[in-house]
């Protein structure tokens, strides 16, 4: 299994500094990096990491040289508040953001957990969940659609 993931952290490597190249990025423009593996990772049936283990990736992305990590969705539960915590001491290099709803409370809770990172975006970085459809508003929340508009 280490295997694995050695060789896929080395071909991310790869990948990541053929995009910050010069060949690649002209002077006008720069790609930044922004990953979600240790947020949407998650998402994976089966897939549920630990605190330490998400420590240990995002200092292997920050090595790799990713700009952005979008280190969880911290209002989701006590044990993703605290990955996101732990995560923002533990690097230096990237940007550490936070998944948030378009709503206050998330937001507050975003802030708290990345009060610690030595580069973080709390508004500008964060991502915002903003549901589009009916169904994806009103389903979660059994509420009406004429209820969250007033909202």
């Amino acid at each position: 299994m280490r295997d694995e993931r050695w060789k896929t952290l080395q071909s991310l490597k790869s990948q990541i500094s053929h995009l910050k190249s010069k060949e690649y990025v002209t002077r006008s423009k720069r790609v930044y990096v922004f990953d979600t593996t240790l947020r949407d990772g998650e998402q994976v049936p089966g897939c549920q990491l630990t605190t330490p283990e998400k420590i240990e990736i995002a200092r292997e992305l920050e090595a790799l040289g990713v700009d952005i990590i979008e280190a969880g969705f911290p209002i989701s539960s006590p044990g993703d508040f605290q990955s996101v915590v732990e995560i923002s001491k533990s690097v230096s290099q990237p940007i550490v953001c936070a998944l948030t709803r378009a709503n206050k409370g998330d937001i507050d809770v975003a802030v708290e957990s990345l009060q610690y990172a030595k580069r973080h975006a709390f508004i500008q970085g964060s991502g915002h969940l903003i549901c589009t459809s009916k169904l994806n508003l009103t389903a979660p929340v059994r509420r009406s659609w004429n209820v969250l508009l007033k909202r």
